[in-house]
């Protein structure tokens, strides 16, 4: 082991961390050996030697590792799923017989029959459709464009063999655009959003003057990034309340919802449409980046589990 790397362990050691070693170079070598992969290709697989590791610590058997990583790759990237479960497997045996399964996962003691594992954008995506959702305008930007890029995967709505419609999700050429495209759904009579961050939402301010005027029930998803100007879109921040609350040339009534969790996230989102809708008025939901790149657990949005 290197003096530096060496120095590192010993310090974690002394802190009452437990470091768990792996020979990445020997995990690699054996999927070279059983794949044929080229030696220029090997270090993309070094990500799955550390899930491979977290699986063996929590007891996750190769189905589990192999649904997830099909999930991730996708049916077009299905050739990547073998060879990257071979890698977490070898690690996961490995540690699993050395440490145990130290990290076990419970059974769930939420009490719900459904649940979903989902992000800030992703619980705001799906509260959209729950409330309605048939127009979507984006221009992407951190952190708002993940929650359109989940309304484009899913944008086919089905119940069974029923074919509900769809939500049209429509990138367009900037944030004006944006803003104006959705006032125009809204005005056609379909439950329309947009959704930006701080940068966007300045460009859409003139819209949003516009939409007040016409009682146009426009829904303005807001993700509040570090700022001023481009600022850092990588970095939270909850800066942005009185711009959602003041911003726009003249006075007009509009409606300011701010969400604090997941499972608000989700309810804000399809409250959004209702009171859009009941008073005419642009509604902004308020949200920031570290509730939209974050996990969390929650209840399905059925009528059983949220009544």
């Amino acid at each position: 082991m290197e003096p530096v790397l060496r120095d590192v362990v010993e310090y974690l050691e002394s802190r009452g961390v437990r470091v768990i070693g792996i020979d990445y170079k020997e995990v690699l070598a054996k999927l070279h050996e059983k794949y044929g992969i080229s030696h220029s290709l090997l270090s993309r697989f070094t990500s799955s030697i550390i899930v491979g590791a977290i699986a063996g610590l929590m007891g996750l058997d190769e189905e589990s590792l192999r649904a997830g990583l099909l999930y991730r790759f996708g049916e077009r990237r299905r050739r990547l799923v073998d060879p990257n479960v071979y890698v977490a497997s070898i690690v996961a045996d490995a540690v699993s017989s050395k440490y145990g399964h130290a990290l076990r996962l419970e059974e769930s003691r939420l009490g719900y029959d459904e649940l979903m594992v989902v992000s800030g954008n992703d619980a705001v995506a799906i509260g959209k459709v729950v409330g309605g959702l048939r127009f979507q305008s984006y221009y992407p930007i951190t952190p708002a464009q993940d929650e359109s890029f989940f309304l484009e995967e899913y944008e086919r709505l089905e119940d069974g063999d029923r074919q509900l419609g769809s939500v049209v999700v429509f990138q367009t050429e900037d944030e004006i655009a944006a803003i104006a495209s959705a006032i125009g759904a809204s005005l056609a009579g379909a439950r329309a959003a947009t959704a930006t961050s701080g940068p966007g939402f300045d460009l859409m301010v003139e819209g949003l003057s516009w939409a007040g005027m016409n009682e146009a029930p426009v829904v303005i998803t807001f993700y509040q990034r570090g700022g001023p100007s481009t600022g850092l879109p990588t970095r939270g921040s909850q800066s942005d309340l009185f711009a959602a609350l003041f911003s726009g040339h003249g006075e007009f009534p509009r409606v300011v919802i701010t969400s604090g969790d997941h499972e608000e996230a989700l309810r804000d989102a399809v409250e959004a449409f209702n009171v859009a809708e009941r008073y005419q008025v642009p509604v902004i939901h308020l949200l920031d980046k570290f509730l939209a790149n974050s996990i969390a657990t929650i209840r399905s949005p059925t009528p059983a589990a949220w009544s």
